[in-house]
């Protein structure tokens, strides 16, 4: 075994020893073990209650030594594992606003804890798992902030925020997602917490087109949360997204539903990406991001950025147009 794969494998056993003391006690054994610490191995590696994950963002230099199969068996011996219980995964970088699809992989199910609450993931067939770990901390925050409010819950994917705002007693949730797998997924995430209320809606609807119909129906919510992707182009609607140049319409829109004292929780993780604050200079914008990174990731590469926004005081709507 090179040297590399050995730091590797003592990074694992470490991290994993010190974050299980961190999770343990809050009930949550899903959690990012590795966030390419090590240069010479750009990988991450999440644990998801007892099955381990290797994400391979395609760049892992062409070294004998570093192959997928020896990162899992380093896994498997440092983590004390099975070997059926590591899955590694390719996810190469998305050239002109592609998207990721499904991979060739059968469904590998899991049911994890977060903080005493369930989610459904899968380490197989989808790109993403069901549930970024990333937002833990985020979720958190959310169920601090739902007690006896209606929350609107845009591009909701598998519905983890509305499952902690549920939790958090919200009075009212709207979870618009434009794929139906993913939204019978969050009713499923419900489910399983025994959330489900006739008082929670899930909305199959492109979020642009709802947010119309909202406004139009003069609809209005204490808490937006509106953590897009970078890019959409689903096959479903003709309109495309871009997170870069479409937030400020997207802001200004979902400000005219708040009511008096309600905010805006926006969230993306585009790397490079700039808020355009000019733009929204009739807005209080407070960024929580290095607030909302759970342990385990690196802070030098943010993994997402987070602001909480809310229309300043005695704001002409005029200007929210």
């Amino acid at each position: 075994m090179s040297y590399l794969l050995k730091d590797f494998g003592k990074l694992l056993k470490k991290n994993f020893q010190e974050l299980r003391q961190i999770y343990t006690p809050v009930s949550t054994n899903c959690m990012r073990i590795y966030d390419q610490n090590i240069q010479e191995i750009p990988v991450t590696v999440d644990v998801y209650n007892g099955k381990v994950l290797i994400t391979d963002y395609g760049l892992l230099d062409d070294d004998e030594k570093v192959t997928p199969e020896s990162l899992c068996n380093a896994a498997v011996s440092m983590l004390y594992v099975s070997r059926e219980d590591v899955n590694y995964k390719f996810r190469g970088k998305l050239q002109n606003h592609q998207q990721h699809e499904k991979t060739k992989q059968p469904p590998i199910p899991v049911k994890v804890s977060e903080n005493g609450l369930y989610f459904l993931v899968d380490l197989g067939q989808y790109s993403d798992t069901g549930l970024f770990l990333d937002h833990s901390v985020t979720r958190e925050l959310v169920m601090q902030e739902s007690a006896q409010k209606s929350i609107l819950n845009l591009y909701c994917y598998t519905g983890s925020f509305s499952v902690y705002a549920a939790a958090g007693w919200a009075r009212e949730i709207v979870s618009v997602d434009l794929s139906a797998t993913y939204l019978h997924w969050a009713e499923e995430n419900m489910k399983i917490n025994t959330l489900l209320s006739d008082s929670f809606q899930f909305v199959q609807d492109d979020c642009k087109n709802f947010l119309n119909m909202a406004e139009k129906q003069k609809e209005t919510y204490d808490l937006i949360i509106l953590d897009p992707p970078s890019f959409s182009n689903s096959r479903k609607t003709d309109q495309t997204f871009n997170v870069q140049r479409d937030h400020v319409e997207y802001i200004r829109q979902c400000s005219r539903l708040l009511n008096k004292d309600g905010s805006i929780l926006f969230s993306t993780n585009l790397s490079n990406f700039n808020l355009q604050k000019q733009q929204l200079k009739w807005f209080d914008i407070n960024e929580i991001t290095y607030d909302t990174i759970p342990p385990g990731y690196s802070k030098k590469r943010l993994p997402h950025k987070c602001w909480v926004i809310s229309k300043l005081p005695a704001v002409n709507q005029e200007n929210l147009i």
